[in-house]
Formats: C-alpha cells, structure tokens, sequence
C-alpha cells in the first residue's frame, strides 16, 4: 500500500516582529520590528509505502518527508562599537551595544527517511523489529551580519526485542545506535555519537494488578571537546484496575529513583567557556487516578 501527502503550512509573524521601532529596555541589547518581513511558508511532501505478510508474521515499512520553508524568519545581529545614529528607526545606539534585527531568508530545509522492519518468531516467542533512520537539516541563520548555513546529517540503528512468552509477563529490550555530521558553511564543525539502551518489564498478578520497571541509560559524545554526556534513568510503577471491563485504574509511581536527571557540561573554546547545567525535576514519586468512560 502506498500513500502520500503534500501540505502547505504559513506562519504569521508576531506583532513584535514587525513594529518599526527599537526597544531599548536592555540598552547594550537592543531590539527591532521589521515591517517588511514576508510570511514564511512550509511546504511538506510524505509517502509511506507498506507491505504486509501474515502467513510469515512480517511487515516493511518505508516512509519519507520533505520540508522545504521559504521566507523563514531568523535574527540579524548589528555590533556598534561607538555611539551610532539609525535614521531608520531616529535612534542613537551606546557604544557596544548590539541590536538584533528580524529578518527573512530562504533555503531552510529537512529530508527524512525511515525503513521498518517486524517479524514475529514462535520458536522463540518473541517480535524483533528493525529500523533504520536518516535525516538530513539545512538551517541558514546569520553570526551578527553574515549569512552562514547550518548541515547536518544523522543516521539511528534500532533493535527491539518483544516478548511473547507468557500473558503475565511482558519484556521488551531496545537498543539504538547514533551517527552525525554537523557541517557550516562546508567545513566540518564535528561528528557525534550516541547510544541508547534500555528496558521495560511489566508483571501481572491477581488478574488487575500490575507492577512496571523502566530502565534506560544514554550516552552521547561528540568530537569536541567537553560535550559528552551520560544519564542512567530507573523508574518504577504499580496499578490496579477495577470497575466493569477495568474501566478504572489508580498506580502508584516512582521516577528517576537513582536520581541522575542531574548533569553538567562544559565546552571550551578558543573564544570562551560555556557551561550547562541540566537540573531536569529529578526523584518523585506520585499517584494517578484514571477512569475511561
């Protein structure tokens, strides 16, 4: 079976965007409406071709996207290292102040493809699927008044592993792997890697009760340095359903219980150091009442 779609999608600049006047509330970081600024408009292409086999317990999938936005809307970024007259906006700028300006370019774009494969095995009651990904990213965008283009291409492994070995038991296992190339303006900026692993196991008891575990561990690196990151999540549910046809159902959560949401990066450069730090909520625990009508 195949099936495809074409879309276009404007988007209306906000009212900021377009005033024709400064605001000077920060005064070393100014900022500025355009009124010239055009619509931006997306236009989106997909298909998805589908080929199932029952008699073999396997399908294939392969899906694609286009995305192609004329007129995107990006900041223009004006240094003034001494006081500066602006006749179009009958302003002075201090001197080192910067002013960041609203404008359209064109040639933003993003391809991406999918290949999806499932097969169910009764020797080892088990569903394994397969998936490959690639998606490629053109981004222009301006450093302070010259235009640059941002490419990048990334490409996902995935394995998972399903079982079906009992009704009181459910597992499933996954592992993905990662590859990217960022590139500006033709030059490689650098290459990541990244991996994910992780599990999920749920086990039934007395019919309405269900206890959950999540485990997943991420790890990602580039070849800058400074930019690796790692973060191990365990989380951990109990649930009861009750009512006609288990229309009811109240659990008890526990997330991130090793607490590592946490997590710091430092990037050093020849021109500055940047950290980042990530605080995501961490540890909780809490109860959810649900009723389907």
């Amino acid at each position: 079976r195949l099936t495809a779609r074409y879309s276009e999608s404007p988007t209306v600049p906000a009212i900021e965007q377009l005033r024709p006047y400064i605001d000077d509330s920060s005064p070393l970081f100014l900022t500025a409406g355009n009124p010239t600024l055009e619509q931006p408009l997306s236009r989106t292409a997909r298909f998805t071709i589908n080929l199932n086999r029952a008699k073999q317990a396997a399908s294939l999938e392969l899906n694609g996207s286009y995305r192609f936005t004329s007129n995107q809307i990006v900041n223009q970024v004006r240094y003034f290292a001494e006081e500066t007259y602006l006749p179009e906006y009958d302003y002075t700028t201090m001197a080192g102040a910067s002013l960041y300006e609203p404008v359209n370019v064109n040639g933003a774009r993003n391809f991406s493809t999918r290949l999806a494969l499932a097969k169910k095995s009764n020797a080892l009651k088990a569903t394994f699927r397969l998936s490959a990904d690639h998606l490629y990213q053109r981004n222009p965008f301006y450093q302070n008044t010259t235009l640059s283009i941002n490419d990048a291409h990334t490409a996902n492994l995935t394995l998972q592993y399903i079982s079906n070995f009992s009704q009181h038991v459910e597992l499933t296992l996954r592992n993905t792997l990662g590859k990217g190339w960022h590139n500006r303006d033709g030059k490689e900026l650098y290459e990541s890697i990244n991996e994910l692993v992780g599990g999920t196991l749920r086990v039934n008891f007395l019919k309405r009760f269900w206890v959950q575990g999540d485990g997943n561990y991420s790890y990602s690196n580039t070849t800058r340095e400074g930019m690796r990151i790692e973060q191990t999540i365990l989380n951990l549910s109990v649930s009861c359903k009750f009512g006609k046809d288990d229309m009811g159902e109240v659990s008890l959560h526990a997330n991130d219980l090793l607490d590592r949401t946490k997590s710091l990066t430092v990037t050093t450069t020849d021109d500055y150091i940047r950290v980042m730090r990530s605080d995501l909520f961490g540890r909780s625990f809490y109860c959810k009442f649900m009723v389907r009508f």
